[in-house]
């Protein structure tokens, strides 16, 4: 069977390029090598965050603009801001077919502040609703409280409150943490400490929702903050809004260590609506090699079968779904063995330098069709999109997400465009 459009990875980027094209209506298959990296992730979808300078960004449009006029070679660079603007717009109603909605700040086209397990500030564009999403101003916070489930190992309220207050913004806040003993009804005896998150969920039931809402009316009753470990809604059960209306709180979820109940909510929906559009999704299927002649993927090849496609969509990730590999001889591309374009310096000294590090830039080299090239020379039918590209720092400037959508989003429509659709 030969493919319309063979997508390469299952993560972010790999399911928006395969909606996209399944939407159009091409014949559309992604293969996932394993587990996608959204399922270690907060589930939110940072566009823009940071500025070059290293400060908050509040309208991520407005700062694509001044991005690219800085850096020309920054993926944005080839969409421009209102592109980027609506591959998002367009990745929100597609979400919401699923039945999850995606929300963006109440003051249109500015970030949102999302809350992390260490208590940090990170702007976001989407986040789910019951993450919450905190004004860019906190002028009305008084009191936060940080909530965990005796003996769960996986969120610190401690470490979270601790975090949040060398927040400058919160010097004069009251924050604090509270720990909850929870029978936990759906446990089969199980206790906290033997849990994650996402068997935490479902252990959580009635019991133990009534035994959290009286706890935190009698401790918490006066906080304008209560932050919650993310297990609270899952397989349908919306816990945190039966939280929020018996106790009138304003009460947040903050994902967990690994696995994330968000993210693995988020990936849940695409490959549902990818399923619904008719796209086929192939997990735990690596390519190991494509066959590349005269400019063209002829195929790739798979441990079990060799498999062709008119047009070949490349979303394998960074090092850690290892679509790039480093050794001692440099940084490469698996697959096709494209080429690469590496920062003269590879890190920095300093784990947490400003600048970030070099080889969070590094990435393959790509055209304004986002062609990639072997030895100089574009190859027709392949386009890459995501984590894969040169030119950007996504830990830095947070944009991981947005750099994501927006680039399957532009390659999906390249190959829509050549399939004369």
């Amino acid at each position: 069977m030969k493919h319309d459009c063979l997508v390469i990875g299952g993560g972010l980027a790999g399911l928006t390029a395969g909606i996209r094209c399944a939407e159009a209506g091409l014949k559309v298959t992604v293969l996932s090598s394993g587990e996608s990296a959204l399922t270690f992730s907060s589930g939110a979808i940072d566009v823009l965050g940071m500025d070059t300078s290293g400060m908050p960004v509040r309208h991520p449009f407005q700062g694509i603009g001044r991005l690219i006029v800085e850096q020309p070679d920054h993926p944005y660079a080839l969409l421009g801001g209102n592109s980027v603007y609506r591959a998002l717009d367009w990745f929100q109603g597609q979400v919401a077919e699923t039945g999850l909605k995606l929300v963006t700040a109440k003051i249109l086209e500015e970030n949102h502040w999302r809350l992390t397990a260490a208590g940090a500030l990170r702007p976001a564009w989407l986040s789910q609703p019951t993450a919450g999403t905190l004004d860019w101003d906190f002028d009305e916070i008084r009191r936060v409280v940080f909530v965990n489930f005796t003996g769960f190992l996986d969120f610190m309220p401690e470490l979270a409150s601790a975090g949040l207050k060398t927040n400058k913004a919160f010097e004069h806040v009251c924050v604090s943490s509270l720990n909850i003993t929870l029978p936990l009804e759906n446990g089969s005896g199980a206790t906290a400490d033997t849990m994650r998150s996402t068997q935490l969920a479902r252990a959580i039931g009635e019991s133990d929702i009534e035994l959290i809402s009286s706890t935190l009316l009698e401790k918490v009753g006066d906080a304008d903050l209560v932050a919650m470990p993310a297990c609270l809604n899952v397989a349908g059960r919306n816990w945190l809004e039966e939280l929020r209306r018996r106790t009138g709180l304003n009460i947040i979820e903050v994902a967990t260590l690994p696995p994330s109940v968000h993210g693995i909510g988020l990936l849940r929906a695409l490959r549902s609506r990818f399923a619904a559009l008719g796209g086929f999704y192939v997990p735990a299927v690596p390519v190991k090699q494509g066959v590349v002649s005269n400019g063209r993927v002829e195929s790739v090849q798979t441990p079990d079968d060799i498999l062709e496609a008119n047009h070949y969509i490349l979303t394998t990730g960074s090092y850690f779904s290892k679509g790039m590999t480093s050794k001692q001889q440099g940084v490469s591309e698996p697959v096709f063995g494209l080429d690469m374009q590496a920062s003269e310096e590879f890190c920095d000294s300093r784990f947490l330098a400003r600048e970030g590090h070099g080889f969070n830039r590094t990435g393959v080299v790509f055209n304004k069709h986002l062609q990639p090239s072997i030895n100089g020379q574009s190859i027709e039918n392949l386009h890459v999109a995501g984590a894969l590209l040169a030119g950007y720092d996504p830990i830095i400037e947070g944009s991981g997400g947005g750099v994501a959508i927006s680039t399957a989003w532009k390659a999906a429509g390249e190959v829509i465009e050549k399939m004369g659709l």
